[in-house]
């Protein structure tokens, strides 16, 4: 659910490219935003599901900018792991053409975990604002 407050933001396009991979024992996700033009595309695949994309309107595109943003300042270094262990997590963000994070095949931070499974949610079943889900529920 994105909050009604960004209905009034409009998105920045400041980052050129995000990926976000996490590999684990029994497969592997990934999240990939790409710019093209004034629009963003964010692509999942996974070795589980079957892949898909989705063109960001303007307030998923400002609320995905809070969230990497916010994921930036979240200075945690907690890590995460899954039961059986052994995951790994690839890590690109790229914010006006320069690369901001690069992580390969390291131990996934919990910070960047959350952000690809937020990512994940919002190509998969795209979003609602506060006032659209209020309206569902009746």
């Amino acid at each position: 659910m994105i909050p009604d407050d960004f209905k009034n933001r409009k998105h920045t396009m400041e980052f050129t490219e995000i990926e976000l991979e996490l590999q684990q024992r029994y497969g592997w996700t990934k999240i990939e935003l790409i710019k093209e033009s004034r629009k963003y595309l964010l692509k999942y695949t996974s070795a589980h599901y079957e892949s898909c994309k989705k063109e960001l309107s303007t307030i998923e595109a400002a609320w995905l900018e809070k969230q990497v943003n916010d994921c930036f300042e979240n200075e945690d270094q907690t890590t995460w792991q899954s039961l059986p262990g052994g995951d790994m997590m690839t890590v690109k963000i790229y914010k006006h053409g320069k690369l901001m994070v690069r992580l390969i095949r390291e131990k996934p931070l919990k910070k960047y975990y959350d952000l690809q499974s937020s990512l994940q949610k919002l190509v998969r079943y795209g979003s609602l604002t506060e006032t659209e889900a209020k309206k569902i529920k009746g």
